[in-house]
């Protein structure tokens, strides 16, 4: 686990109000239609998938917001009905996942214990980086976590 700033970029988002336990179910066809979106409008992806939650917790039913993020070359300019916006800075901890999505609770709960042995506060940020995507149940999953911190 490891401090970090994450600067600003551009992206073209999605937003929703979800469920961890409805979530997988949902995110897949905005998924494909936010990457369509991006293809036709001839905007250079500039990195992997993300995936912003804002007050989420470890109640399955509990809704939270989720914006799912394409990060776009910075200076893009909106393509006819593709808009983009700036993702804001984030100071955060962050720890880099492998495995099965199946696996990613044990994370969040070493990540979380840690602040708070550190006395560390988190803030109701967290980000998901895809930075290797391969299907929900692959090990060859490669996931950023990133936990906002104050």
């Amino acid at each position: 686990m490891e401090t970090k700033q994450i600067q600003s970029k551009q992206a073209v988002t999605r937003q929703m109000k979800t469920t961890l336990k409805t979530m997988t179910k949902e995110v897949e066809p905005i998924i494909e239609g936010l990457m369509q979106e991006v293809e036709s409008s001839n905007l250079d992806q500039s990195g992997p998938l993300e995936f912003i939650y804002t007050g989420v917790n470890t109640d399955m039913e509990h809704v939270f917001d989720l914006e799912i993020a394409v990060p776009v070359a910075t200076g893009s300019k909106d393509q006819d009905a593709v808009k983009t916006k700036n993702l804001p800075e984030l100071k955060c901890v962050s720890t880099l996942f492998k495995g099965s999505m199946d696996e990613i609770d044990d994370v969040y709960k070493t990540i979380y214990t840690g602040l708070e042995q550190k006395g560390i506060i988190p803030t109701d940020t967290v980000r998901e980086i895809y930075e290797n995507w391969v299907s929900y149940s692959s090990k060859e999953n490669v996931v950023e976590i990133q936990v906002g911190i104050n």
